[in-house]
């Protein structure tokens, strides 16, 4: 549950579990947001509506989940409980 990811826990460190095939991007970041507590912040333009991914992870960190999305394009930065990827 949300409420036994600590709010000291920085956004990028809490851990999610996600197993998608051929989803949409969109879609995989809005579970992590779900999962983690929080939202992501940007600008529409940067990811296509139709990219999908396909990704399973089990118990680890926002941080590794973007990494395996993005393959390292994806700049990522905290600021209250947004995650803005740029």
């Amino acid at each position: 549950s949300l409420k036994a990811q600590s709010n000291s826990v920085a956004l990028l460190d809490r851990k999610v579990s996600l197993n998608y095939t051929n989803e949409k991007v969109i879609t995989v970041l809005n579970r992590i947001g779900q999962q983690a507590g929080l939202t992501f912040s940007y600008n529409a333009s940067i990811i296509p509506a139709d990219q999908v991914v396909s990704i399973s992870l089990n118990n680890k960190t926002v941080r590794e989940a973007l990494n395996e999305i993005f393959k390292g394009s994806m700049n990522y930065k905290e600021k209250g409980n947004h995650v803005i990827l740029t």
